[in-house]
């Protein structure tokens, strides 16, 4: 078992920990993600209606299949 840490010590670490939060706290609170689509890149989600299924969407087009030994497969 570890030794217990120093009542300065765990002082120390909370005040970092707060002074981190206080930091992140814009990218925390912003809601989101931004992902930036280039041409060529394929975007997939969960099919909704299909969970089994996903969505891929390249260049406009939006396909549902599955992923097949490592390969989208479009499938009805």
């Amino acid at each position: 078992m570890a030794p217990k840490p120093e009542p300065a010590e765990v002082r120390r670490n909370i005040e970092q920990g707060r002074t981190a939060l206080a930091r992140a706290m814009g990218s925390l609170t912003t809601p989101g993600v931004e992902l930036k689509r280039g041409k060529g890149i394929a975007f997939y989600a969960i099919d909704p209606e299909r969970p089994d299924r996903l969505i891929r969407t390249i260049d406009g087009r939006r396909d549902r299949g599955v992923f097949e030994n490592g390969q989208f497969k479009v499938v009805g």
